[in-house]
């Protein structure tokens, strides 16, 4: 019947709406976590620990930090650890594109 049909469909739009606050959600998650990442990269940079001029590779995992393949100290563990909200975080700039993979999952950002 129409009522049916007009309850049906306010049921999608619901669910619709539900679905894009949860992707607008996610975005302003992903937007926070680029910004701290850009922000951690530019300090490494203005310590010496790499160039962003170049090709580089930052990995976090099991509370440890290693930068182009050279494990970091403790204290520069401990001053950049904050930025990674998730252990077995690998983010690499190769040719100019920078990508961000979290375990198996994988973000890429020209």
């Amino acid at each position: 019947s129409m009522e049916d049909m007009k309850s049906d469909f306010k049921m999608k739009e619901l669910d619709f709406k539900k679905i894009m606050e949860n992707a607008n959600e996610g975005m302003e998650k992903a937007k926070v976590e680029l910004k701290g990442y850009q922000e951690m990269v530019y300090a490494m940079e203005a310590a010496g620990l790499l160039d962003t001029d170049g090709d580089y590779t930052i990995e976090y995992r099991d509370e440890s930090i290693s930068i182009n393949g050279k494990k970091q100290s403790p204290a520069v563990t401990e001053k950049y650890k904050k930025y990674f909200k998730k252990d077995r975080v690998k983010i690499i700039k190769e040719d100019g594109e920078i990508n961000i993979k979290h375990g198996s999952s994988n973000t890429h950002i020209d």
